[in-house]
């Protein structure tokens, strides 16, 4: 896998990366919430994080495939973070 210059790249494309790189392993999101907004609006909102939506929740399933992105899962939460990006990850049950 390529590796990817997180810090020069914008909101919208760190959340197509983390889509994609989860689509590519069998796992469907969506993104949703303020980085929607944020790349809509051109950044006249700003979110602190990418929220993702899925139908089948599942972190154990997520770990691993996200820890090839350099992110790991925030002790008891959903959140993901990796060092080199400025906006965490974050994942939501579909309701």
């Amino acid at each position: 896998m390529k590796k990817l210059n997180w810090k020069k790249m914008t909101v919208a494309e760190i959340g197509a990366a983390v889509c994609n790189h989860l689509k590519n392993n069998g796992i469907s999101v969506v993104l949703s919430g303020g980085a929607c907004v944020s790349i809509y609006s051109d950044n006249q909102y700003v979110s602190r994080d990418l929220d993702f939506v899925m139908p089948d929740y599942s972190l154990q399933e997520i770990d691993p495939v996200m820890k090839e992105l350099d992110f790991e899962r925030m002790e008891h939460h959903r959140h993901y973070e990796n060092l080199l990006v400025p906006i965490l990850s974050s994942f939501h049950p579909l309701l």
